[in-house]
């Protein structure tokens, strides 16, 4: 009896390395595949500028989405903001293309020294003119992406709140990612002529409108999932140290509050005081990147926020409903396999990331090969 317990344990074990040394070979399998989309995506970006996706900030609608009307009859004014906000540079990140991307922005208003010499900040006021602010900033400071975004880029969001009064302030910060497609000269330089809206593209398009722009309609249900893609894709944190991240925000559907976004937590607050705020955003270069299962990984497994972050991006990962992420997989197969990642037995761990690695960076490709141009913007709210 003793032999047979030896015999069927000794199976069992070798089938369960069989087993895993499958996954394994499965998994590079994947990687290797996925060498090879990552190896077109960065010849897409580099190659050719048609294709490249270059990145934008701005700051959008400030005080047309938080206003309140106050007074009766003729007797009625805006109620002014509690707050202002001031971004800092001496840059503004592809100036050149900025107006055939969005031409509705506006410059804030720039600062004055103690000495009365302007200087390089720029800040928001209440009145109609001044209702958006360009972001300027030094692209120098967080690498800058001459030929084209792809995916393993990052960055930081870099701005300053002022309330106007001392006390409680209670302000939101929400992000999202626009894409553009594009339409460039014939030449030898593909200068850029024009762009459009990824999300006006179904919407507004006539047939000759598509065929100035080198499209078909057959086309724009994919740019529409490009444009899904890229927002799950591009994820946002509250700190940055030494090559990792913690204080995992969400994408772009996420509502930040201003109180998290400072060190003590709190939302009391000074009249005239600047508060620095700084927003790292992350395109994972690969799924096990994103959980981190790979060599360069996301978070530090040694952090005290580490499991936190961790099942925090998982349940992301796993709301495929809210956050396009994966390409040619089922929402059940998603729900499964990232189930395999959150539990704590860690033996289906590279099957799972084998059924879900190639989807995600099919994403990536999709993303390349339909999006010329994106905008990050902010819009803060008060509640």
């Amino acid at each position: 009896m003793k032999d047979d317990k030896e015999i069927m344990t000794k199976s069992i074990l070798e089938t369960a390395e069989s087993a895993s040394a499958y996954a394994e070979a499965q998994l590079e399998e994947v990687r290797s595949e996925y060498k090879k989309r990552k190896i077109k995506l960065m010849k897409i970006s580099g190659m050719m500028i048609l294709t490249s996706i270059m990145l934008i900030f701005a700051t959008r609608s400030w005080f047309t989405m938080s206003r309140t009307v106050e007074g009766t009859d003729a007797n009625m004014t805006a109620e002014a903001l509690p707050y202002e906000i001031e971004v800092r540079g001496t840059k503004i990140e592809n100036q050149d293309i900025f107006s055939k991307v969005d031409n509705s922005y506006v410059s804030g208003v720039q600062q004055k020294d103690s000495e009365g010499t302007l200087i390089s900040y720029y800040q928001t006021t209440g009145d109609e003119t001044h209702e958006t602010i360009l972001w300027n900033k030094d692209s120098t400071a967080d690498g800058s992406y001459p030929n084209g975004l792809e995916p393993n880029a990052h960055g930081t969001l870099s701005f300053w709140v002022i309330p106007k009064e001392t006390g409680e302030l209670n302000v939101n910060f929400s992000f999202g990612v626009r894409g553009f497609h594009a339409k460039y000269s014939q030449d030898e330089e593909h200068s850029l002529i024009n762009t459009i809206e990824i999300n006006s593209l179904l919407d507004s398009m006539t047939a000759a409108q598509l065929a100035e722009y080198n499209l078909t309609s057959d086309k724009l249900p994919t740019k529409k999932k490009a444009l899904e893609y890229i927002n799950g894709h591009i994820m946002f944190f509250k700190n940055y140290d030494n090559g990792h991240y913690s204080g995992f925000l969400g994408n772009g559907g996420n509502t930040i509050a201003f109180k998290d976004c400072l060190p003590d937590g709190t939302n009391n607050v000074t009249a005239g005081q600047k508060y620095h705020v700084t927003i790292y955003w992350k395109w994972a270069n690969t799924l096990e990147q994103a959980v981190s299962y790979s060599d360069t990984p996301l978070l530090d497994d040694t952090a005290s926020t580490f499991s936190e972050d961790q099942t925090a991006i998982l349940s992301y990962l796993a709301d495929y409903t809210n956050h396009k992420i994966f390409d040619g997989v089922t929402d059940s197969d998603i729900a499964a396999n990232i189930a395999k990642l959150q539990n704590s037995d860690t033996s289906d761990d590279k099957a799972a990331l084998t059924a879900l690695t190639d989807k995600y960076n099919n994403a990536d490709e999709i993303i390349g090969n339909n999006i010329y141009y994106i905008l990050i913007e902010m819009t803060a709210s008060t509640t």
